[in-house]
């Protein structure tokens, strides 16, 4: 680990802004700047968390994702909203 990257355990990854609000709300995080990009952060059960908004699409999201783990060490990553695209009739 890179003793000048700060910890993140869990790294919630929300590519819109309506799948990134909730997790906000819930976790009561603090919204932050890295790198003219902003991270939200904040605690569940005792363990430092961070979340971001991607954007939509491939490279937007490996931009995002790479500036996160170049200022966080990332034990988990936890992907929001996945499903979007998938149809009324998907049983989940």
């Amino acid at each position: 680990m890179d003793s000048a990257k700060s910890r993140a355990h869990i790294a919630f990854l929300c590519p819109m802004p309506m799948e990134l609000r909730p997790v906000v709300k819930k976790l009561s995080l603090r919204k932050t700047t890295v790198g003219g990009r902003t991270i939200w952060r904040g605690t569940l059960d005792g363990r430092d968390v961070a979340a971001i908004q991607t954007g939509m699409g491939t490279p937007l999201a490996k931009a995002a994702i790479e500036r996160l783990l170049e200022a966080y060490d990332v034990e988990r990553v936890v992907v929001v909203g996945i499903t979007g695209a998938v149809e009324n009739v998907t049983p989940i």
